[in-house]
Protein backbone atom coordinates (compact mmCIF):
# COMPACT_ATOMS: atom_id res chain seq x y z
CA UNK A 1 0.00 0.00 0.00
CA UNK A 2 2.89 2.36 0.80
CA UNK A 3 4.40 1.90 -2.67
CA UNK A 4 1.13 2.83 -4.37
CA UNK A 5 0.87 6.02 -2.33
CA UNK A 6 4.47 6.88 -3.15
CA UNK A 7 3.91 6.34 -6.89
CA UNK A 8 0.72 8.43 -6.76
CA UNK A 9 2.55 11.22 -4.93
CA UNK A 10 5.44 11.19 -7.44
CA UNK A 11 3.06 11.26 -10.41
CA UNK A 12 1.08 14.15 -8.92
CA UNK A 13 4.25 16.08 -8.03
CA UNK A 14 5.63 15.64 -11.55
CA UNK A 15 2.40 16.93 -13.05
CA UNK A 16 2.44 20.00 -10.81
CA UNK A 17 6.06 20.73 -11.66
CA UNK A 18 5.41 20.47 -15.39
CA UNK A 19 2.39 22.77 -15.28
CA UNK A 20 4.12 25.26 -12.98
CA UNK A 21 7.11 25.75 -15.27
CA UNK A 22 7.46 28.09 -18.18
CA UNK A 23 6.95 26.45 -21.52
CA UNK A 24 9.23 26.71 -24.55
CA UNK A 25 7.38 28.29 -27.47
CA UNK A 26 8.32 29.65 -30.86
CA UNK A 27 8.36 33.39 -31.37
CA UNK A 28 5.90 33.03 -34.24
CA UNK A 29 3.42 31.34 -31.87
CA UNK A 30 3.67 34.33 -29.53
CA UNK A 31 3.39 36.90 -32.33
CA UNK A 32 0.48 35.10 -34.03
CA UNK A 33 -1.59 34.94 -30.82
CA UNK A 34 -0.21 37.51 -28.34
CA UNK A 35 -3.34 37.48 -26.17
CA UNK A 36 -2.83 33.78 -25.45
CA UNK A 37 0.64 34.48 -24.03
CA UNK A 38 0.08 37.93 -22.46
CA UNK A 39 1.35 37.97 -18.85
CA UNK A 40 2.43 34.33 -19.17
CA UNK A 41 5.93 33.09 -18.52
CA UNK A 42 7.63 31.52 -21.54
CA UNK A 43 11.03 30.37 -22.71
CA UNK A 44 12.26 31.27 -26.19
CA UNK A 45 15.60 30.42 -27.77
CA UNK A 46 17.29 32.27 -30.57
CA UNK A 47 20.12 34.44 -31.81
CA UNK A 48 20.61 38.05 -30.75
CA UNK A 49 20.29 40.22 -33.86
CA UNK A 50 20.07 43.77 -32.49
CA UNK A 51 20.85 45.50 -29.19
CA UNK A 52 19.77 48.85 -27.80
CA UNK A 53 21.49 49.80 -24.55
CA UNK A 54 19.62 51.83 -21.97
CA UNK A 55 22.46 53.16 -19.80
CA UNK A 56 20.20 55.47 -17.79
CA UNK A 57 18.22 52.46 -16.60
CA UNK A 58 21.08 49.89 -16.49
CA UNK A 59 19.02 47.71 -18.83
CA UNK A 60 18.91 46.77 -22.48
CA UNK A 61 16.40 45.78 -25.07
CA UNK A 62 17.54 43.29 -27.65
CA UNK A 63 15.94 41.43 -30.53
CA UNK A 64 16.23 37.67 -30.93
CA UNK A 65 15.44 35.51 -33.94
CA UNK A 66 14.48 31.85 -33.52
CA UNK A 67 14.07 31.17 -37.23
CA UNK A 68 10.28 31.60 -37.10
CA UNK A 69 10.14 35.33 -36.24
CA UNK A 70 11.82 37.96 -34.06
CA UNK A 71 10.87 39.51 -30.72
CA UNK A 72 12.28 42.20 -28.46
CA UNK A 73 13.51 41.23 -25.00
CA UNK A 74 13.68 43.78 -22.17
CA UNK A 75 16.47 42.73 -19.81
CA UNK A 76 19.09 43.71 -17.26
CA UNK A 77 21.62 41.68 -19.24
CA UNK A 78 23.35 42.89 -22.36
CA UNK A 79 24.23 39.90 -24.54
CA UNK A 80 26.51 40.27 -27.54
CA UNK A 81 25.15 40.38 -31.08
CA UNK A 82 25.17 36.94 -32.69
CA UNK A 83 25.05 35.10 -29.36
CA UNK A 84 22.60 32.19 -29.00
CA UNK A 85 20.43 32.73 -25.92
CA UNK A 86 17.57 31.12 -24.03
CA UNK A 87 15.25 33.72 -22.54
CA UNK A 88 12.83 33.06 -19.69
CA UNK A 89 10.39 35.87 -19.15
CA UNK A 90 6.87 37.23 -19.23
CA UNK A 91 5.15 38.27 -22.45
CA UNK A 92 3.84 41.85 -22.47
CA UNK A 93 1.79 43.54 -25.16
CA UNK A 94 4.00 46.64 -25.37
CA UNK A 95 6.85 48.53 -23.73
CA UNK A 96 7.40 52.27 -24.29
CA UNK A 97 10.93 53.60 -23.91
CA UNK A 98 11.94 57.17 -24.80
CA UNK A 99 8.85 57.71 -26.94
CA UNK A 100 9.52 54.45 -28.86
CA UNK A 101 6.94 51.70 -28.62
CA UNK A 102 8.05 48.10 -28.87
CA UNK A 103 5.10 45.80 -29.70
CA UNK A 104 4.85 42.36 -28.14
CA UNK A 105 7.95 41.88 -25.98
CA UNK A 106 9.36 39.52 -23.38
CA UNK A 107 10.38 41.03 -20.06
CA UNK A 108 13.19 38.75 -18.96
CA UNK A 109 12.94 37.33 -15.47
CA UNK A 110 15.78 38.42 -13.19
CA UNK A 111 18.01 35.65 -11.93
Amino acid sequence: MGKIRLLYFLALSGTLIIYGCASHVSISDIKNDPSKYHDKQVIVKGEVTEIIGLPFAHKSIYRIDDGTDTIWVFSQKVPSKGKKVAVKGVVKSAVIINDSTYGTVIVEKEK
